[in-house]
């Protein structure tokens, strides 16, 4: 009898171990930054040496809930201008048409680009001891002008287990013009 309980309790043991072998991990303690502080200083530095303040540019804001028209943004004599140049918001709701439109008039000068990275970075420091389930990463690319240090290509998003679904963000800018 003594001898049938140790067996169940061997047997338990291991099938529990076993079980738990096999569960994904979703333990956070891999949580990593996919950003270059590097980079994004020296584009930064490269774009405040240029000590440029009338220009222009074009983006588009395309993300998992939706994608912005292009837009054209002109800072001018200390004013900021924008225009749709072409396409419309197109998202699954209103609310979603909302939010991309959002998204879409905080990106009216230069500045407010490495501000968004910049907040960006902030968020995913913030959240590293305490990551959301089954996030493993969140990934904030960039690629940068080599003349004037602006940000092109933004795409900031999260490298998420197969148990949660992730979000993505990216923005392309792109007629990027001096004027005077």
């Amino acid at each position: 009898m003594k001898l049938l309980r140790i067996v169940k309790f061997f047997f338990l043991f291991v099938l529990g171990f076993v079980f738990l072998s096999c569960v994904p991990d979703v333990n956070n303690s891999d949580y990593q930054i996919v950003f270059s502080l590097e980079k994004y200083k020296a584009a930064k530095e490269k774009w405040e040496n240029l000590n440029c303040s009338d220009y222009s540019f074009t983006y588009m804001i395309c993300a998992d809930y939706g994608k912005s028209p292009l837009v054209q943004v002109t800072i001018s004599d200390g004013k900021t201008s924008y225009q749709i140049m072409e396409g419309v918001y197109e998202s699954d709701s209103q609310e979603e048409d909302k939010k991309i439109l959002e998204d879409s008039e905080k990106f009216f000068s230069v500045e407010s680009l490495f501000n968004h990275i910049w907040a960006s970075y902030e968020e995913a420091l913030e959240i590293a001891d305490n990551p959301p389930e089954g996030l493993l990463s969140r990934n904030i690319k960039v690629s940068y002008d080599d003349e004037s240090g602006i940000p092109l290509s933004i795409e900031i998003g999260g490298t998420w287990s197969e148990l949660a679904c992730g979000d993505w963000w990216s923005l392309n800018v792109e007629n990027f013009e001096i004027l005077n």
